[in-house]
């Protein structure tokens, strides 16, 4: 296993950091020569709270919720991204925008009748106030478990005028006391699963208990990777990170009525080559 000294690491990141994100193979031996991650609350609590309480400046900054979607700076910087089949780097595809347009094709295809929708991890709220621009007859509702992706998703639908409701919630460990949002129609995640590798059935199976009609989940469900060269880095990546793991398994033994996925060409990461959309109909 390498260890760099600290010192030394932080000189020498400007150099090496651009190949590995060039590269996803580089990205994947890198991986193997540090510890393998293990996901918790306690993990996710702190990676992202002070992630999310950074967008705080830039949501004063934004003037229109259009430019809340797309922050220069942030969301125009050159990344490596999985699209249509093969690896591109480019700072102009909008991955956020192409999930939320995925999820609304399922709603509109499956759940026409929804008029409601909690996100489950919803993180700062983006992908919620977007959906709601979509859909504007839904009405929409996240739950965050980091305080501080809370008190940012509040102050923009404040901000911008936008009707969604968001509270504090972790969704695994949490009594039926915290669940302050009313049952809705569906209950949705994008990218939150991932980071309980091990307990999605529990989550699932909690947010079925407040919905009515079902559930929609962009996630990286690794044993859906296609068998080809990126499918196999995709799910050593998966263990080197603990992401999602026996997920199509888990849901599938859940009570309702049908279970249906599609695999979806592009993702903002190359290591997740061929993300999941699940729909799960009650």
């Amino acid at each position: 296993m390498i260890r760099l000294p600290g010192a030394l690491k932080r000189h020498l990141q400007p150099y090496y950091a651009p190949f590995f994100e060039h590269s996803a193979t580089a990205r994947v031996l890198a991986l193997l020569a540090t510890p393998r991650m293990k996901r918790s609350t306690e993990f996710v609590d702190e990676g992202y709270g002070d992630r999310w309480g950074k967008f705080m400046t830039p949501l004063e900054s934004c003037k229109t919720l259009d430019e809340w979607f797309w922050i220069r700076g942030y969301d125009d910087i050159t990344t490596t991204s999985f699209i249509r089949g093969k690896v591109r780097r480019g700072s102009d595809w909008d991955a956020q925008r192409y999930y939320v347009d995925e999820i609304v094709k399922t709603i509109r295809e499956v759940f026409p009748n929804a008029r409601s929708i909690t996100e489950y991890g919803c993180g700062i709220g983006r992908p919620l106030l977007m959906l709601k621009q979509r859909l504007p007859e839904m009405a929409c509702y996240g739950y965050e478990l980091t305080h501080e992706g809370v008190e940012v998703a509040r102050a923009a639908a404040r901000k911008f005028g936008v009707e969604a409701e968001f509270a504090q919630l972790d969704y695994i460990k949490d009594g039926p006391e915290k669940y302050v949002h009313p049952p809705t129609d569906l209950a949705l995640t994008i990218f939150s699963l991932e980071q309980i590798p091990h307990v999605s059935a529990v989550a699932v199976k909690n947010m079925l208990d407040h919905t009515r009609m079902g559930t929609v989940h962009v996630e990286p469900v690794c044993e859906n990777y296609p068998l080809n060269y990126f499918g196999l880095l995709g799910r050593v990546y998966t263990k080197r990170v603990d992401y999602l793991q026996n997920f199509d398994r888990a849901v599938r033994a859940l009570p309702v009525r049908e279970v249906r996925h599609r695999l979806l060409d592009s993702s903002h990461n190359p290591l997740i080559p061929a993300p999941s959309l699940y729909t799960l109909i009650r």
